[in-house]
């Protein structure tokens, strides 16, 4: 049995025949229990509860209230016929009455109750609905979330790590100015292949590099770019988009971002950064850092030459 009263009207006829044959079945088989148990009472007329009350409601609950209310006909016209062959006198009209009424009433509360039933079902499956979107929203939002710390923490530089490069870069060993300006560029532009050369006529030397692993490693020995040669030359700080506001073909460089160190002696090269990292932000930080590391080494050239005055002089 399905949930709920079926439609006695039924599609296409079929829930219609159904209930039709059910209600002539039952009938029949209440007609032969009647003339098997109690023959002498054709219609059970003196019974308390009429058992012909027992296919009107069946068919009420099943299949609603037409079939109810055709179920109370059937059963109070097999009643009547029952009394009137049995010889007895004409009963009162009260018991088809209430055969007829009962049938339809109880197949309107089957109806009203399926209804109830179907659109408590119909709002229980929206609301599921919107409970998976709302998960699957919230899920995404974690997600979010998750990777928000994840990128707050790549990029959020210690303390400590800060104070230990500030300090180097604030050093009068050109060397470790150096080599604090090359950590600071990897850690605050994300620079994954940066380097430090040292020019020679038209040549550049490594002096010092980071690669990340996995990335190629530097020559020790190449030919000055397109874009050292115009930083050296201009004596600041470019980027690749620079090449592109001078007219060169920017498309086969390689280099991103280059500054000029020591009055054009060496100057620090980044070529490889995530997409995402470069930006004019990044670009301005890494002209302060240069601009910074220059401060230094010009600082750190003039303590050593006061110091070579002084031994001069001691001599």
């Amino acid at each position: 049995m399905s949930l709920g009263c079926a439609d006695a009207t039924g599609r296409g006829g079929t829930v219609g025949r159904r209930w039709m044959l059910d209600l002539l079945f039952v009938l029949g088989l209440m007609v032969a229990m009647n003339l098997f148990m109690a023959p002498e009472q054709p219609g059970f007329p003196d019974m308390t509860f009429n058992p012909y009350f027992i296919p009107v409601l069946l068919l009420a609950v099943r299949y609603g209230a037409k079939a109810g209310f055709v179920a109370g006909l059937a059963s109070s016209v097999t009643v009547l016929a029952g009394v009137w062959s049995g010889g007895s006198r004409i009963p009162d009209m009260v018991l088809p009455a209430l055969l007829v009424a009962a049938g339809t009433l109880a197949g309107l509360a089957c109806e009203t109750t399926v209804k109830d039933l179907r659109l408590t079902r119909e709002r229980l499956h929206h609301l599921q609905k919107e409970m998976k979107q709302a998960e699957g929203l919230l899920d995404a939002r974690e997600r979010i979330v998750r990777e928000l710390q994840a990128r707050i923490e790549v990029h959020a530089t210690p303390l400590e790590i800060l104070h230990r490069l500030s300090r180097g870069l604030c050093s009068r060993d050109p060397d470790e100015i150096l080599r604090s300006l090359l950590e600071f560029t990897v850690t605050t532009v994300r620079a994954e292949r940066a380097a430090v050369y040292e020019v020679r006529g038209d040549q550049a030397v490594l002096k010092m590099s980071h690669v990340r692993t996995g990335r190629t490693a530097f020559a020790a020995k190449r030919p000055l770019s397109e874009l050292s040669g115009l930083a050296l030359r201009s004596n600041r700080v470019l980027s690749v988009l620079d090449l592109e506001a001078a007219g060169m073909d920017a498309r086969h460089s390689d280099a991103l971002l280059c500054g000029p160190l020591g009055n054009g002696g060496a100057f620090l090269v980044v070529e490889e950064m995530p997409l995402s990292s470069f930006s004019r932000v990044a670009v301005a930080r890494f002209a302060s850092l240069v601009d910074w590391a220059n401060h230094s080494l010009a600082l750190a050239a003039g303590e050593h030459g006061i110091e070579s005055l002084r031994m001069e002089c001691r001599r």
